[in-house]
């Protein structure tokens, strides 16, 4: 039987081994998430600042312009330095440095990212997006020429009546009247066109929520984690089963509409592309879930955002009518920044030097909030 003295030695022991992990997990965390020395010469952001708003899930938009974008203008800086899927990034904020990175793909190619990633499950590595080089030539010759093909204005002329008379129907009423929530409404318009358009196929997210449409959302949902966006390795630590089998049922689906799509071809993106023969089944499928998602989240965004600042600005409502909107665009971002970049040799960004093997990424939000590009900025139009 332990004694007092015994228990107490026991517990003093458990303490100790406890202190000495805590201390450890500590350690390693810091060298983990501590900036490279290679690096510490560029501006970076705090990680727990960084740390903090994955934890509270802030949109991309949200974050950049909360942290990096004030950031960038309080210290007059073109690039910042910030963590993001699993490694100190270089974002660039001005637009010059994002020519000069984006116009030289021989120094500056897309860094693939890695498979922990959900999104590159889906989304497979032979797309357009993910390829560099005369692969890349290649392929985006092909996509380009699919876009060529005339989509029908009355299809969606028929799409705008389907929404409407959602809307119509499904109206929440509260005290100032009635409303809908048009996010939503926004994201089912933008699935079913680019059903339509890209795929060939009725998807009917309007209407109804189909298996396809859920299972998509779904899928969408676990991209957005904002643990294993910060921290990309959790995918081989705390394995996502669920979200996986979801990626294989999704990417099945649209193999089956491919080989449906080869049987009965139309006038839509895919069966254009059916007809390369150069095109193997991967590069259909992964350039298919490719379009997919970029045609549709992002469209979904613009069209949310156009019609928020048209609502809370009537005023403008009947100017809006007679010319192109652009301003919307500015403020929110379709695509909050472009694929990221791996510097292949020492070069200069302007007055930046950014050492061999170093991932930069052009932050389309923070170009087009920048103060030093939009001289009478005011951010009025961000409330």
């Amino acid at each position: 039987m332990d004694t007092p003295y015994m228990t107490s030695i026991k517990i003093q022991d458990l303490t100790v081994w406890w202190t000495i992990s805590l201390l450890a997990l500590t350690y390693l965390l810091h060298r983990f998430l501590a900036v490279s020395s290679h690096l510490r010469h560029l501006p970076a952001l705090p990680i727990f600042s960084i740390t903090w708003s994955y934890i509270c899930q802030e949109p991309d938009d949200v974050r950049f312009k909360r942290l990096i974008i004030p950031y960038a203008n309080k210290h007059s800086e073109g690039v910042v330095l910030v963590w993001i899927f699993g490694q100190w990034t270089v974002h660039v904020v001005d637009p010059q440095i994002v020519y000069q990175v984006n116009g030289n793909i021989t120094n500056f190619p897309k860094d693939i990212p890695p498979w922990d990633l959900l999104l590159i499950r889906f989304t497979g590595r032979s797309n357009i997006a993910m390829r560099n080089g005369e692969e890349w030539k290649s392929l985006s010759t092909i996509i380009r020429e699919a876009f060529t093909t005339p989509i029908p204005i009355e299809l969606f002329a028929s799409l705008a009546k389907n929404l409407f008379h959602v809307i119509n129907q499904t109206p929440l009423a509260d005290d100032k009247g009635l409303k809908v929530r048009w996010n939503g409404l926004s994201q089912r318009f933008t699935l079913d066109a680019v059903g339509y358009s890209v795929l060939g196929y009725n998807v009917d997210a309007i209407s109804t929520q189909t298996q396809f449409v859920k299972d998509y959302n779904m899928f969408m949902h676990y991209t957005n984690d904002p643990l294993y966006l910060a921290l990309p390795i959790f995918e081989k630590i705390i394995t996502r089963k669920h979200a996986f089998e979801l990626v294989e049922t999704l990417k099945k689906r649209l193999v089956d509409m491919l080989l449906a799509k080869r049987m009965d071809p139309g006038d839509d993106i895919v069966s254009f592309l059916l007809r390369d023969p150069s095109l193997t089944v991967e590069e259909l499928r992964d350039n298919l879930s490719t379009l997919l998602i970029a045609g549709h989240d992002t469209t979904a965004g613009a069209i949310s955002t156009i019609v928020y600042h048209l609502a809370v600005n009537q005023t403008a409502q009947q100017n809006a009518r007679n010319e192109v909107i652009r301003e919307a665009l500015r403020i929110i971002s379709p695509s909050s920044y472009g694929i990221p970049r791996m510097s292949q040799m020492a070069t200069n960004l302007s007055k930046y030097y950014v050492p061999p093997n170093t991932a930069v990424v052009s932050n389309i939000c923070g170009v087009h909030h920048s103060e030093t590009v939009w001289s009478d900025f005011s951010g009025q139009s961000d409330s």
